[in-house]
């Protein structure tokens, strides 16, 4: 236990050296401490979440930061006993961990409990913690490090490109971008987030300085963040490619175009994604949701979840996922409710983040603020309504819900801040308009 914590505080020290040294990490008015500040609160965040996940839901086989953590000693010890199997394992080109592979038995979540049109998510995280082994010398909280630093970047990426468009709120931005408490407590640990926030921090950096950063770099920017945002949750992706497509072309265009662009390429989307099948028969996205969320609900059903949202079946047919789309939103924007929190803190901090954040739109609406630069705000409030739509119709546990929306809630937080400006005041050095 003591060696553990001294090689966690190492490592943590080291990669807290790196970000107050290295200029990449450095930003024109935020002191550097601030940034090893806060990496050094998720890392006590993704240490919170695993005393949670050891002392309090103490059944290991389930428990997320464990599951592929575990699995990932079986990949690891191939380096030693079968180094061609190893790296034909981890880079795809053998299946020895697949159900009849002479290694299936042991793994529990290389492969998963039911077939599955899409992507395995679990084995990105479980090659992750393979490599993280080779220098964490089976010290669990090491690992809690690194994903926690990788998170911390995939953030630092966001409010880098965040401070393009909204320059006074560089402090608000930075701290809310890293701090919000569902987005600290996800991100932090050994989960799935950590490395979908540096996915989605290197396709977001990479796509709004493609005009400024040389053509190969921007290139590889957008390829990887891409690839590994496919390898993660690719329905992240799905839902960040349409305002991706409307900034880039309202960018070239004048600013009085851009709702008109954002709700043209939403629509085309919807076209193409609902109709896509017709002519790439393996392509039905449609058939995909419904499968997710039906599986989704069998699990929630069978664990008996105490939070369980709805029991109905998705159907893969669009006039179906249309007249379900109003209670998604309402379930993802709203939801949990305060009278649903009954002293759990888990579901308090996202009721407040709700009413926070509620009453933030209510108020630019109120005073009829306008955007400091629509077509980015347009980008942000059209990735969080797609985000919150999919994960609102697909996730019938609100617990899963709070998990799974938290990627777009720093670019909810930039939307809001976007539609608001500071100016110098007499009685106060800055006052918010």
């Amino acid at each position: 236990m003591i060696a553990d914590a001294v090689l966690t505080l190492l490592y943590a020290f080291m990669l807290g050296w790196i970000i107050f040294k290295i200029p990449f990490f450095k930003v024109e008015g935020i002191k550097q401490h601030w940034f090893v500040s806060v990496f050094g609160l998720k890392v006590l965040a993704g240490v919170a979440l695993y005393f949670i996940y050891t002392y309090y839901y103490t059944d290991r086989a389930k428990a997320d930061i464990y599951r592929f953590y575990d699995d990932s000693e079986a990949l690891y010890q191939l380096i030693f006993t079968d180094t061609r199997g190893f790296f034909a394992n981890f880079f795809g080109f053998a299946s020895d961990f697949n159900s009849g592979g002479k290694y299936a038995h042991l793994m529990n979540n290389w492969m998963l409990p039911y077939e599955n049109p899409m992507y395995n998510d679990n084995r990105i995280v479980i090659r992750i913690h393979a490599i993280i082994r080779l220098f964490s010398f089976g010290s669990f909280n090491v690992h809690t490090v690194f994903f926690s630093f990788f998170s911390f970047t995939g953030l630092f990426l966001l409010a880098r490109v965040f401070y393009q468009f909204i320059g006074d709120w560089k402090h608000e931005l930075f701290l809310g971008v890293q701090l919000i408490p569902s987005v600290m407590f996800w991100s932090s640990g050994c989960l799935k987030e950590p490395i979908l926030f540096l996915a989605v921090g290197v396709f977001i950096h990479a796509l709004f300085f493609l005009h400024k950063s040389p053509l190969f770099w921007r290139w590889m920017g957008l390829l990887l963040g891409t690839w590994l945002i496919l390898l993660t949750k690719f329905y992240v992706l799905a839902t960040l490619i349409p305002p991706a497509i409307a900034y880039l072309i309202s960018r070239r265009m004048p600013e009085k175009y851009s709702l008109m662009l954002n709700v043209s390429t939403f629509l085309i989307c919807i076209l193409i994604v609902t109709h896509i099948h017709h002519i790439f028969p393996s392509l039905n996205f449609m058939h995909m949701l419904a499968f997710k969320q039906q599986n989704f609900v069998n699990l929630a059903v069978a664990e008996q979840a105490g939070s369980i949202v709805t029991t109905e079946y998705l159907s893969p047919d669009f006039w179906d996922m249309l007249i379900k789309s109003p209670r998604a939103l309402f379930v993802s924007f709203f939801r949990p409710l305060p009278w649903e929190v009954h002293g759990n803190a888990f579901i308090l901090l996202p009721m407040l983040e709700n009413v926070f954040f509620l009453l933030s739109m209510i108020w630019i609406i109120w005073n009829g603020r306008k955007s400091s630069n629509l077509s980015f705000s347009l980008f942000c409030i059209g990735f969080v309504f797609a985000l919150y739509l999919i994960v609102g119709i697909s996730t019938p546990v609100l617990g899963g819900v709070v998990r799974y929306k938290v990627p777009a809630i720093p670019f909810l937080w930039a939307a809001i801040l976007s539609f608001s400006k500071r100016i110098k005041s007499r009685k106060t050095k800055w006052a918010l308009t």
